[in-house]
């Protein structure tokens, strides 16, 4: 099944029969309930921390390859949207908050929490 990148959306054509465009949805579910992992997400301060630029002294590390993670989190009053590159690779608090938080993650959610492509939501192999 080939995947055609427009630049901000992909079309999915050929053995699925869904139409050129679709948009994907999965529900998950923390094995801990809701109550817990809405507290989780205070206790690693995501709410309050800062997108990884903004970080006091923080340098970026030239790196060739790795994972970044972006955030939004939204309330009733607020939007906020945070972006962390390779947050393990890095000393400060922060950063280690957000790689505890993503542990947190896999812990409760298994892999489900991370599509990186949509390949791996419909289980197909990346094309090479």
């Amino acid at each position: 099944m080939p995947l055609k990148n427009s630049g901000q959306v992909f079309r999915l054509q050929g053995q699925l029969k869904m139409g050129d465009s679709v948009f994907i949805v999965k529900e998950i579910v923390p094995k801990c309930d809701w109550q817990k992992f809405s507290d989780s997400i205070s206790f690693f301060q995501i709410p309050t921390l800062p997108t990884q630029d903004s970080i006091k002294d923080f340098k970026f590390i030239s790196h060739t390859d790795g994972n970044n993670y972006s955030f939004e989190i939204a309330t009733p009053v607020s939007y906020r949207y945070l972006f962390y590159d390779m947050p393990d690779y890095y000393q400060h608090k922060e950063c280690k908050s957000v790689k505890e938080f993503l542990a947190m993650l896999t812990r409760q959610f298994g892999g489900d929490f991370n599509w990186p492509w949509q390949w791996r939501v419909l289980n197909k192999k990346p094309p090479e």
